[in-house]
């Protein structure tokens, strides 16, 4: 284990990191360990799947940790998944981001504080579409006018927003941008990702069943991975026998997806008619 194994760990409840054979417990390990791994695709792939959980305590200090990764795309995937996330406990982090010295994670800090209400950018983001404004100072005024002096090229400015509009960072259908490369190796994938996407979407017993039967015949990483990200937002815990069983597989993105949504499942709402009970 290495050392930024053990700091991560600090920041975990007790009962989560319990010496059990859980699937919760192990898809916590996962999750850490990902998150503290010393290749920076991990570490991107771990960012892509805490946006399949929920903006709560531990996915939301994990993906501010991220936040000052050491690798520019990783804290973008970050900064992305916090804003998919809506995690409002992430605005202070997310501000200080954009003084981050590169221009893409200052875009997507932008972005994200955006998708969660803050509008103050208007103006800004209005500019790079090419309507002059007169000169504005602090916020995220300022910083999107500083990302724009960094980069030298509105251009690039709106490539990237093209870019975390389409979900270019958390990758297609949010399964990571390593296991969306794996779309190009395979002509129906993409049709299959989609197919799973949209089965979560109005999940039924039934859909859950037939996810899960694809889940084991699929051969495709990025499908594979789409399928587990699917399951976890069908909100059925039943599901996560099934998910468990790839917690120790080879590939990164299924992995790390699958820990995501047993994580998730394991904080499934009580069912309606019941009173759920309040937790701290």
């Amino acid at each position: 284990m290495t050392l930024r194994t053990v700091a991560l760990l600090a920041f975990v409840p007790l009962t989560m990191v319990a010496a059990d054979d859980s699937p919760q417990s192990q898809a916590w390990t996962q999750i850490h360990e990902g998150v503290a791994s010393t290749k920076w695709l991990t570490r991107q792939q771990a960012a892509a799947s805490l946006s399949a959980t929920a903006p709560t305590g531990e996915p939301v200090r994990l993906l501010i940790s991220l936040l000052e990764d050491q690798t520019p795309d990783v804290r973008q995937t970050a900064a992305a998944a916090l804003g998919q996330l809506k995690a409002r406990a992430a605005l202070p982090a997310l501000k200080k981001a954009m003084d981050d010295e590169d221009p893409g994670v200052v875009f997507f800090a932008v972005r994200a504080l955006w998708d969660m209400g803050d509008l103050s950018g208007r103006e800004d983001l209005e500019e790079i579409l090419g309507k002059e404004r007169a000169p504005a100072v602090g916020g995220v005024q300022g910083a999107v006018r500083s990302m724009k002096k960094k980069m030298e090229n509105p251009k690039e400015v709106a490539l990237m927003g093209a870019r975390i509009a389409s979900g270019f960072v958390l990758g297609p259908f949010g399964i990571g941008v390593t296991a969306s490369m794996e779309l190009l190796k395979d002509s129906g994938a993409a049709a299959r990702a989609v197919s799973a996407e949209m089965l979560a979407e109005h999940c039924t017993a039934e859909s859950r069943k037939v996810l899960e039967a694809r889940l084991a015949a699929e051969s495709s990483e990025a499908v594979k991975t789409a399928i587990a990200r699917a399951l976890g937002s069908c909100n059925d815990p039943a599901s996560i026998p099934m998910l468990a069983a790839y917690l120790n597989d080879s590939r990164d993105s299924i992995r790390l997806m699958s820990a995501a949504s047993i994580v998730r499942l394991s904080e499934k709402p009580a069912p309606r008619g019941r009173n759920p009970k309040k937790t701290r």
